[in-house]
């Protein structure tokens, strides 16, 4: 083999090697991102589920004021009366009535 035929064939194995080894670069840094995006998507998955529930219990207890303030006009029309807050009405129970082991 001349030197010639040798510089070539070192030539052809050094831009493989090179080729190979920008191709390893691309494919692990590809696999990187790839975890990194899967693993954003995790969290927005995650988030969503939570503003999910955060909206069904936001819904229902909209629903529950909107059947409250329903249920207070109705007890208003039947003509039930409001009471006041510093009205207390106690129930006194004799003696006699109560059960003693």
């Amino acid at each position: 083999m001349t030197k010639r035929s040798k510089r070539k064939k070192n030539l052809v194995l050094a831009s493989i090697l090179f080729s190979l080894s920008l191709l390893t670069f691309f494919y692990l840094f590809q696999v990187i991102k790839m975890s990194e995006t899967a693993y954003q998507i995790g969290q927005n998955i995650t988030k969503i589920e939570n503003l999910k529930k955060e909206n069904a219990n936001l819904k229902l207890s909209i629903s529950q004021q909107k059947n409250l303030k329903d249920v207070e006009e109705k007890i208003i029309e039947e003509g039930f009366l409001k009471i006041s807050e510093n009205t207390r009405n106690y129930i006194i129970i004799p003696e006699m009535s109560l059960a003693k082991k």
